[in-house]
């Protein structure tokens, strides 16, 4: 059987040489370590061998050369408007189901942090595809639109985007909030309003939420308007609880939202929900842990 043969000190491995210290040919070497082991085909002991022989030598393949070789890099950017990924747990959710997947396929997800070298980033060839998560810069869409790069907008939404038939995944917004206002009608609140901790939130999703809460009120012919709250809770808390008419209903854009409102309420002696009803989205364990539950 022939052994492994560690090159000199300083001498890097190449595919040639764990060709000849497994006593396999080259193109068998390759195929090993480009392949998952349920699309390889090297019998299993073959495969193992070619395996066994890069590991104990040291052999990484270069990534350049893979790719070029491949024409593809196999890895997926994930294009985020801000410069660290988000910690929400609905985004946990969504990205790790969105992992599994591209694992399955043997794909790599890469995040992509907004900086000022995005655009130098995307046309470096690095990706076979982007997936863009909230919403980019317009300089951005434009430059994802002009490279033709595969890519699909997730919880995203672009006019630039869309005019270059880009698809996108999103929620239906806009009918949860029709939805979740219609149910607070039917528990007789005719006072809605609607909030937000942040002061320039310019996701589609507030907008669309907003809208649905003003549609199910405009649906039920109520005598008042939704009123909108934005910022930090402090700057309008008090607001919402001396402005008539009273809001007898607060629909929290998101569940980061409803958190601090719980603790605002709390802290002024408001009972939830005997005095005041709080709602919100996403079914995180935030608001099935908080205190009540929102």
């Amino acid at each position: 059987m022939a052994k492994s043969k560690i090159p000199s000190p300083g001498a890097r491995p190449t595919i040639a040489d764990v060709a000849k210290a497994s006593g396999l040919a080259p193109s068998t070497i390759s195929k090993a370590l480009n392949h998952s082991p349920d699309k390889c085909p090297l019998t299993e002991r073959t495969r193992l061998k070619a395996l066994k022989a890069a590991q104990e030598m040291g052999y990484k393949p270069a990534w350049a050369a893979q790719a070029l070789r491949r024409q593809s890099t196999r890895t997926i950017g994930l294009l985020h408007w801000s410069r660290v990924p988000e910690a929400s747990e609905a985004w946990h959710d969504i990205l790790e189901v969105l992992v599994d997947l591209l694992h399955q396929n043997d794909y790599d997800l890469q995040f992509i942090p907004n900086s000022e070298r995005l655009p130098q980033i995307l046309q470096q060839g690095r990706f076979d595809g982007i997936v863009v998560a909230h919403s980019i810069e317009p300089h951005v869409a434009k430059i994802l639109a002009d490279l033709k790069l595969p890519a699909v907008m997730l919880n995203a939404q672009d006019e630039l985007l869309n005019k270059a038939n880009i698809p996108d995944v999103t929620p239906d917004d806009h009918d949860a909030a029709l939805q979740l206002g219609r149910y607070l009608i039917r528990q007789g609140h005719k006072h809605i309003a609607y909030v937000s901790t942040h002061p320039y939130m310019r996701h589609f999703s507030y907008f669309q939420r907003l809208a649905g809460t003003q549609a199910a009120v405009k649906e039920a012919k109520l005598k008042y308007e939704v009123r909108q709250f934005k910022g930090p809770v402090g700057s309008w808390i008090d607001r919402i609880l001396t402005e008539q008419p009273l809001a007898t209903a607060l629909v929290c854009y998101s569940d980061v939202d409803a958190l601090p409102l719980l603790s605002a309420l709390w802290q002024r002696g408001v009972k939830v929900p005997e005095q005041i009803s709080v709602a919100t989205f996403n079914d995180t364990p935030f608001t099935l842990n908080a205190i009540p539950p929102s």
